[in-house]
């Protein structure tokens, strides 16, 4: 129904490629038995930072240790336009700042453009 149709999405669709942390993705979803979304790719990115942050730390899990690797994230997965790092009450300085245009093709979302940044690159 939505052939042809232009959107603006923060993570790689699923369906428009089958490669590297997507196709990861795609076999989990299925596995599990549920729909691949941006919803739950956003649950997937966000526990895969998560663990990323964890297994980086050194020593015993505080509440000091945590916050700081959290403070340090920077998560790089080709899910996302570019790496996400956590810059708490800093505006676009957020966690995930990039959007791509795509489009509706065969059923299927196809990028139609490069990823977008804000704030732009200087």
């Amino acid at each position: 129904a939505g052939e042809g149709w232009v959107g603006a999405v923060d993570f790689t669709p699923p369906g428009s490629d089958r490669s590297g942390d997507l196709a990861a993705f795609s076999t989990l979803a299925r596995k599990a038995g549920f729909e691949p979304s941006p919803v739950a790719q956003s649950g997937y990115l966000a526990a895969r930072a998560m663990v990323s942050v964890l297994r980086g730390m050194d020593g015993d899990v505080t509440r000091e240790t945590v916050r700081t690797a959290v403070r340090t994230l920077s998560f790089q997965s080709d899910l996302l336009g570019r790496p996400a790092r956590w810059v708490p009450f800093e505006g676009a300085a957020q966690l995930n700042t990039s959007v791509r245009i795509v489009q509706v093709r065969d059923g299927t979302f196809r990028p139609v453009s490069d990823w977008m940044h804000w704030p732009p690159a200087s």
